[in-house]
């Protein structure tokens, strides 16, 4: 039998960017990326040292929804009334240090 468990981190409330990508670049060789075809560096993986990612260079902001299971854990909302319990978050990233402004 398999468990699956899942480790909160301590946040709970996220944003969720909605836009349209009019234009986004291989950070690796600086081509256009492409829903067919493109350049061949594949997001995620690491080139000489340096991950490969999408650079959006010309976005339509549409939205931007406050949501509790975002696709983007790291879009993490903060405000004067807004805490966080960051004790697990020792548990799966010990070596993570949390920065709060």
């Amino acid at each position: 039998m398999v468990h699956v468990t899942t480790v909160n981190c301590g946040a709970t409330l996220f944003f969720s960017p909605g836009m349209i990508v009019k234009r986004c670049i291989c950070s690796i060789c600086g081509q256009p990326m492409k829903l067919r075809g493109g350049c061949g560096h594949i997001v995620g993986e690491v080139y000489n040292g340096e991950m490969c990612c999408r650079v959006l260079n010309e976005i339509e902001v549409l939205e931007v929804s406050i949501v509790e299971n975002p696709v983007q854990k790291y879009s993490v909302l903060f405000g004067p009334d807004i805490t966080y319990d960051y004790g697990p978050r020792s548990l799966c990233c010990p070596r993570v240090k949390i920065a709060l402004a």
